[in-house]
């Protein structure tokens, strides 16, 4: 299946480590990756015993937050959530981590 015409980068998001997050609100230390599968850019936040929202910055110039119309999971999710781009975007810049 050829990239969208529209596709800013075909290339793989590189994985995140937890530590390139500035602030952490997981209480007992969460996990935030992004990866490239599907042909779309996908962020992930893991945070034990606790419900995650997560949101993210996207190479066709949006932001995207989990439980938004599309997204694979609700807006707030037990231990781990997941945001994804468009198809053919990737994720760029800082995701939003939240837990309650």
């Amino acid at each position: 299946m050829a990239v969208p015409a529209h596709a800013i980068s075909a290339t793989p998001t590189q994985p995140a480590k937890a530590s390139a997050v500035a602030a952490d609100p997981c209480p007992n230390g969460g996990s935030y990756w992004a990866d490239w599968y599907g042909g779309r850019g996908r962020a992930h936040y893991k945070c034990d015993g606790f419900r995650v929202r997560i949101g993210i910055h996207c190479t066709d110039g949006n932001s995207y937050w989990s439980g938004q119309t599309g997204q694979p999971y609700p807006t707030w999710r037990l231990d781990y959530n997941r945001v994804e781009c468009p198809l053919g975007y990737s994720t760029t810049g800082s995701p939003s981590l939240y837990v309650r």
